[in-house]
This record gives structure tokens, sequence and C-alpha cells, in this order.
């Protein structure tokens, strides 16, 4: 799914009345207009929540149609809930129309709007100002990068960092009006752009107004409460599963593009299988030949205790088949029927022994890591380093497992 654009923060929000009202998003056109000079479309969706009304040019192709479509605030006094089909209708335009953007930005965009389903409904206001700002970012940035790639305005060294950054601005989920002066000035880059004047200093004023916008709405976006933590923002594909782990306990900390270290992965693994602090953290001591912190010693401790074999080196960075192994013992997950057929398309476990392919194939078929996926070929990836970000989204593929659950006090409240 790409994006129901519906506030949805765990359970939550199943317990709260929504009053459906509308907004647009502006998302490019698949079909050319009878008008020859870009612009933007109004065009109102055919769900039943809008009407129709259009306004504006289009461009050959190169316009964007507006579509309304439900968005959700807190009101016990009228209920009221789009229709599944609806929804439906509203997300497979979205999902069609976006691919006549550029790969990179049609993904980055589809990301950000999919992580607006974890703001929590308390923040209505923000979600909508993120949705506002999207209609007015998308469409110029478009028109920004292709006429960079068009023009000869942009020298080639300082191209791909313009159209990286560019691809930022429409994935931000800006809020306060923070990619006001973004805006501006990538209107002042198209204009100088077009007239033939656009200097070095130019974009590079460009590209420092960009960080400046980003940095302070990342430092809004925490301050209001929207991300748990100052260096996840509300667009990366890891803010939901960050937004889960720090509601359940399993991640005290951001971080989320550092390799996580065995000792702080064994910490995660063993809260999100609801051990507490009580068991995990205090006053330790760990086996001599182990290289773990203080902090630390008391999951070493734990773990032992349940038959648990540890790698001496805690204080490296872990793997994907170690965490798929500490995962297997430490939750109750269902077995595959055949261990074979599992891995059949798996090209890169052969190696593995029998003990870690079962560990794979069991993280496989309860499809909480499943590697790259192919028609003919697949890779599980074993000995690759792991994000804190990447884990995070592991383990709460893990909280949705109903095995864990039956055990694990902090994803029952999660739920409840």
């Amino acid at each position: 799914m790409l994006v129901s654009l519906l506030y949805i923060s765990g359970a939550a929000s199943e317990k709260s009345h929504f009053r459906t009202s509308t907004f647009s998003l502006i998302t490019p056109k698949t079909t050319p207009s009878s008008s020859g000079s870009g612009g933007v479309s109004n065009t109102g969706s055919s769900t039943s929540s809008g009407t129709s009304n259009t306004s504006g040019g289009g461009g050959s192709g190169g316009g964007f149609v507006r579509h309304s479509f439900p968005v959700h605030t807190n009101d016990d006094t009228n209920p009221s809930y789009p229709s599944a089909e609806e929804e439906r209708i509203v997300i497979a335009n979205l999902q069609e129309q976006l691919k006549t953007l550029a790969p990179e930005l049609t993904s980055r965009i589809a990301i950000s709007l999919s992580a607006i389903e974890r703001i929590a409904a308390k923040f209505s206001n923000e979600g909508e100002q993120i949705l506002a700002a999207k209609n007015e970012v998308i469409p110029i940035v478009k028109q920004a990068l292709d006429l960079s790639e068009a023009s000869s305005c942009v020298a080639a060294k300082k191209k791909n960092q313009l159209t990286y950054e560019l691809n930022s601005v429409a994935a931000i989920n800006w809020i306060d009006k923070h990619e006001a002066p973004v805006v501006q000035s990538i209107s002042d880059f198209e204009t100088r752009c077009i007239e033939n004047r656009l200097t070095q200093k130019n974009i590079d004023t460009l590209l420092e107004t960009i960080a400046k916008a980003q940095s302070a709405n990342q430092r809004t976006s925490f301050e209001r409460g929207l991300t748990p933590f100052a260096d996840v923002p509300t667009h990366e594909w890891y803010y939901g599963s960050m937004l889960t782990g720090h509601a359940t306990g399993f991640i005290t900390q951001g971080r989320p593009a550092e390799h996580v270290l065995r000792q702080d992965a064994l910490l995660m693994v063993l809260r999100a299988n609801g051990a507490t602090d009580a068991q995990i953290i205090g006053n330790c001591t760990a086996p001599k030949n182990i290289d773990v912190s203080n902090y630390a010693k008391c999951a070493i401790s734990y773990a032992y205790e349940r038959n648990v074999i540890l790698p001496n080196e805690m204080k490296a960075p872990t793997n994907r088949l170690e965490i798929a192994g500490w995962i297997e013992q430490f939750s109750r997950l269902k077995k595959p029927r055949s261990l074979s057929a599992t891995l059949k398309k798996y090209t890169d476990v052969g190696g593995l022994n029998i003990t870690e392919r079962m560990n794979v194939a069991t993280m496989v078929s309860n499809h909480i890591m499943v590697g790259n996926i192919g028609e003919t070929e697949s890779i599980f990836r074993p000995f690759d380093p792991l994000t804190r970000a990447a884990l995070s989204v592991i383990l709460e593929q893990l909280l949705e497992l109903n095995a864990p659950l039956s055990s694990n006090p902090l994803a029952i409240a999660w739920r409840t």
C-alpha cells in the first residue's frame, strides 16, 4: 500500500472518532492537456467526498492533478469514515500517477506520504500542514528538476547534488511553513536558469536554504512531539518503526544510520520479546571472556541463563544472521513446514549450517526478514550489518506476530 493518508498510530486512533473533511494533493498528470504552457490543473476526484472544478492550464503531460481525499481529525460528535472502496480508489490513483515522476522522486514521496499514517491523531493540524506543503512543493520541485535536466544552467558536477536535495524537498514532511523560504529560493533558481543568469553562488544559496529549512523543520517536529528522537525525521522509511520502538520500549535512543552493536541489538531483541529493565538492566557481572559495556552485562547474563550462546566481542556490529538466531531463540515463532522449500530460491545461504539455515527460514516464513526477493533468485544477505533503523523495522514486524504478542506485555500495551 502506498498510503491511505489516514492518521493511524497503533490502536489509539482505532478507539477515536474522526470527522472526515477533504484535502487535496497534487500528483502528476497522466494525460496531455490541450493547453500549451505548464501549470496546475485543479480537478476534484470522483469520490463522493468532493466536487469537481477545473481551472488553470496543464502542459504537455507535465502538469499535475489535484485530488480530493478524506483527512481525519478528532471529533467525537460526528464520526464519519470513508468507504474502503473510496480509499482504494485514491490510493490506486496516486500509485499510478506518481509513476510519471522520476523514480527517485516517486519513491521518496511515496515513503514520506506513508509515514503520515504513523503520525498520531492528536497532530491532525500538523498532518494537514504537511499535505498542504506537498501541494505547493511537489510541482515546483518537478519543474526545477525538469529545467535542470533540460538546460545547461547547472554544471554537471553540481547536478547530482542539486537533484538529490530537490528530491529531499519534495519528500520532507514540512510543518509551520518551514518550506516557504525553500519554495522562494527554488522559484528564484528557475527564473535565473530560464534567463541564463544562474551563477554558482545562486546554486550554493539554494542548497544552504534547503539545509537550514530542513534543520529547522526537524527541530520543530521533535519539539512538537511528532518524532520521539531529534535525529529521526517524519518522512523517512524507518520513522514508523522507530515510533513503535520508542512506544514499546525496545528503542531508547535514535541514531538510525549507525550500525547497531551486538550489545545494543541484544537489548533491543530482549525488550521486544518482553524482557523488563529489572531483568536486563542493573549491576551484573558477565563472563570474563565477553567484552561488553557495563550497561549490557545484565542482558548478557539473562541470555546465558537461557542457554543462548553469544560471541565474545559484543561491542562489534551485529549482522542479519546473528539477529535471526537471537529472534529465533527468544521468540516463539512457527517453524517452516519445509526448510528446503522455504529457502529454495535463496542463493546465498548454502554455506550456512543446518541451525543457521533454519533460523533464516524461520525469519522468511514469518515475514520478519526476507532479504531481496527476485522472481527466480533471492538473497538473504546473512552477513550484512544492520543499522539501528533497519533493526527497528525487523522488531516491529516481530511485534506484529501473534506468537510474541502472547508473552510480551509491552507489545500487548502497544496494540491495545
